[in-house]
C-alpha cells in the first residue's frame, strides 16, 4: 500500500466521533513536497465540538483553519498546501456527537528523473555493474522494470556482444513512468599468436 494518497477520518471513522475527546492526528506523505486535500464530511456540534487543521507542525502559525457546524471547508474544493505533513486535532464536549470529518488526500512529488550514464565498453568477459541515477520520488515507491527481466534497482550484465540495457522506472505513488538506456559494447578478444 502506497501512503501517497487516500481518506483521512476523525476517531469514529464512518460512524461518529467520540464524546469528550482530544485526538490528535498526524499525516505524512513520504516524499511529497505538497498534499492536496478536500473535505467530504464534516459534521461537528456547532462551536463546541471542531477540528483544527494544520501544515508541518501544531504551531498556531501554521495552522490552516478551525471547523465546527456542517458547512463542508473550502466549499469542498481541492486545496493544495505546501508540506509532506498535515496535522488535524480534535475536539469533543461530553454532549452531542456528529459524524465528524472524512478528507480526500494525495501527496504531490516532483518528477522523478532517470539517467543510466553513457555508453560503456568492456573486455569479452567482464561485466558491469549498472546503477541508475535516480532524482526525485520515494524509494520505497519505485519500481524498477529491466529489459533483462530483473526488477532490483541496480544490475549486473556479462555480455559477449553488444547490448542495449533499458530501464523503465515508475513512481507507484504518481503513476509517473520515465525510461532511459545504454549500450554496452564488448571489445573483441585479443589473439595472440607466438
Amino acid at each position: 500500500a502506497y501512503k501517497c494518497k487516500g481518506f483521512i477520518y476523525d476517531d469514529g471513522g464512518e460512524g461518529n466521533y467520540g464524546a469528550l475527546k482530544q485526538i490528535a492526528l498526524k499525516l505524512i506523505v513520504p516524499g511529497a513536497d505538497s498534499v492536496r486535500l478536500r473535505f467530504l464530511v464534516l459534521d461537528y456540534e456547532k462551536g463546541f465540538d471542531s477540528v483544527v487543521l494544520f501544515k508541518t507542525d501544531t504551531k498556531q502559525v501554521n495552522k490552516i483553519g478551525k471547523f465546527t457546524g456542517n458547512t463542508l471547508p473550502f466549499g469542498g474544493s481541492w486545496i493544495t498546501v505546501k508540506t509532506g505533513v498535515l496535522w488535524l486535532i480534535q475536539y469533543s464536549d461530553p454532549l452531542v456527537e456528529g459524524k465528524g470529518f472524512k478528507i480526500q488526500f494525495e501527496g504531490k512529488r516532483k518528477p522523478i528523473t532517470l539517467d543510466l550514464g553513457l555508453d560503456s565498453t568492456i573486455c569479452m568477459g567482464d561485466t558491469v555493474l549498472v546503477v541508475p541515477q535516480v532524482g526525485n520520488g520515494y524509494s520505497p515507491d519505485l519500481l524498477y522494470r529491466w529489459n533483462t527481466g530483473a526488477y532490483t534497482p541496480d544490475i549486473v550484465v556479462k555480455p559477449n556482444s553488444a547490448m542495449r540495457v533499458a530501464l523503465k522506472l515508475t513512481d507507484a505513488c504518481t503513476n509517473v513512468t520515465v525510461a532511459d538506456s545504454m549500450m554496452v559494447y564488448v571489445r573483441k578478444p585479443l589473439k595472440i599468436t607466438l
